[in-house]
Parts: C-alpha cells; structure tokens; sequence
C-alpha cells in the first residue's frame, strides 16, 4: 500500500473526520504525530491534495480526507519510512517556504538561520504556515515577492503549480 495513502489516513483519524484547514493537518503532522518538520508536513499535505487524499472541504478553508481513506487500515506500529520526506524524495525544486527564504537573503544578506528562526517565530504566534510566516518576514524587509506570493495562493487553492 502506498505510504502517502497511510500517512494520510492516520491524519485524518487524528482529527477526528472532521473538516479542517490545511494548517490543522500540517500541526497534526509535526506537533502531534512528530513524524516530520513543518516544512516537510506542508508539503506532504500539498501532496496529498494533489493526490486527491485530501479533498477541498464543505466550507471554504477547509480539506477533508477522500472516501477511500475510509477502507485504509493503517497498524499501530506504523512509522513512515524515511524516502517519504519531501528531502528525500526529490530535492530538484524548493519548496516555496525555502524559495522564500532564499530570496530574503539574497536581497538583505542576513543570516538564513536567523530568517528561519524568525520565520518559525511569526507562524507559530500567528497560527499560519510557515510558507505565508516567511512572505510576512519578507514583507516586513520592503519585500513583495509577487511570483513567489502568487504562487502561494495557487497552492493554496489546490492548483498546480509548475517551478
């Protein structure tokens, strides 16, 4: 069984089949199941949006878990395997919080551990992702970034999004 499918299952039982913003399923991946770091839990849920494990919900904002999530059994002892982080599986493409970032330190020279700090700092005072956390951060430095902040609101409305 594909392993994607079994991650998304056991997230969706976390939150009790309920539908949630995509922000709810990224904290349940990193804060309560601590099987990957935020970064990594973003993308995953992005991947399991375009898998279409994770559907848009009845109310706008808000994803819940395909049908066929239903039928997955997934065992108690069940830990994803490492080839299913993002890092592992493909590090041709940036994610975008990375993109983010890297732009912010092309343009002010500061320090990448310190924007990630702060970047971690705005998203977990403002309950956001870390990806819309570090366009603020930019923002906040006179940086619009629109490629980058367009492309973060395809994301988020579930389109493909080409590099």
């Amino acid at each position: 069984m594909d392993d994607l499918r079994i991650v998304a299952t056991r997230l969706w039982d976390l939150l009790g089949h309920k539908p949630s913003p995509p922000k709810e399923f990224v904290e349940a991946l990193y804060a309560q199941l601590r099987w990957f770091r935020p970064s990594e839990a973003e993308q995953l849920v992005g991947a399991m949006q375009t898998e279409r494990l994770l559907l848009p919900g009845p109310t706008p904002g808000t994803l819940v878990g395909a049908p066929e999530l239903d039928a997955v059994a997934v065992p108690i002892t069940y830990r994803p395997p490492a080839d299913l982080r993002p890092s592992a599986r493909s590090a041709a493409a940036p994610d975008l919080l990375t993109r983010v970032l890297e732009e912010v330190r092309a343009s002010t020279g500061e320090d990448a551990g310190r924007l990630r700090e702060e970047t971690g700092k705005v998203a977990s005072d403002l309950g956001v992702l870390p990806a819309a956390a570090a366009l603020l951060v930019a923002s906040r430095r006179g940086l619009s970034l629109p490629a980058l902040r367009e492309r973060f609101d395809r994301e988020l409305r579930h389109e493909t999004v080409p590099d």
